[in-house]
């Protein structure tokens, strides 16, 4: 099955990403807040719909603005038609729509962002380690929690690979325990779930600030093209999207 590039028309990422995302992989994209995120996931989706192919954004944050959303497709009838945009409000929820993907993917889907992958995982185990006095039973919430983010991060791999669908999730970062560098420099921070989202991601980019006002920095750290691993590329961020320096 020949693989379809969707691009995120922002030439330095693209550049990055081989010039777009390739379909039938799974793209992990982390970095701080207003780091450009959500922006990218939903640039691939509005690309996706506007090349007449079918796209699903899953808003997990629940903070997805509707004026985001017409700035970036600007109302195009071809987009509009396209694009699905879906809001879990539980991690049970959104246990449900990754176990109901192959539906999906069997019906045509070309892409899926999910933004993002770790919210509602982080606010159940916050909720229920909030209930659960005891230390043992906390650790093994959290194992529990943990085996079912793994299992849905296998699912997607799963239906990226089989479905030949393309899929990039976001993920929130936190402090590595043992960096000595500030939070926010090179080496400081991984995504939540480290191991499990960048065991199944085939792709990794860091999303980070570049000490320049306006300016974002994309670094590449996992990729199916080993040569651009390492390569970092500079970008704006626009209420219509990602853009070129």
């Amino acid at each position: 099955m020949g693989r379809t590039l969707i691009p995120t028309n922002c030439m330095a990422i693209d550049e990055l990403l081989g010039g777009g995302l390739s379909t039938g992989t799974l793209l992990l994209v982390y970095g701080e807040a207003e780091t450009g995120k959500t922006t990218l996931a939903l640039q691939l989706a509005v690309n996706c719909a506007g090349m007449g192919n079918k796209a699903l954004f899953v808003d997990c944050d629940g903070a997805l603005r509707p004026e985001k959303v017409r700035a970036m497709t600007g109302a195009d009838p071809i987009v509009l038609e396209n694009l699905t945009i879906a809001r879990p409000r539980t991690f049970e929820e959104q246990s449900a729509l990754v176990d109901s993907l192959e539906d999906f993917a069997s019906a045509g889907l070309m892409l899926l962002a999910i933004d993002t992958m770790t919210t509602l995982y982080r606010l159940k185990l916050s909720e229920e380690a909030g209930r659960v006095g005891d230390e043992e039973r906390r650790r093994d919430l959290f194992f529990t929690l943990n085996r079912e983010l793994n299992r849905q991060m296998g699912v997607l791999a799963e239906v990226a690979h089989g479905y030949d669908t393309a899929i990039v999730i976001t993920s929130q970062v936190r402090a590595k325990p043992s960096a000595p560098a500030l939070f926010g420099e090179p080496g400081s921070i991984e995504p939540v779930a480290s191991r499990i989202m960048r065991f199944w991601a085939d792709v990794v980019l860091c999303l980070r600030p570049s000490g320049q006002p306006g300016l974002r920095i994309a670094a590449l750290e996992k990729s199916t093209a080993p040569s651009l691993v390492g390569a970092t590329r500079l970008f704006r961020i626009t209420e219509e999207g990602l853009v070129d320096v």
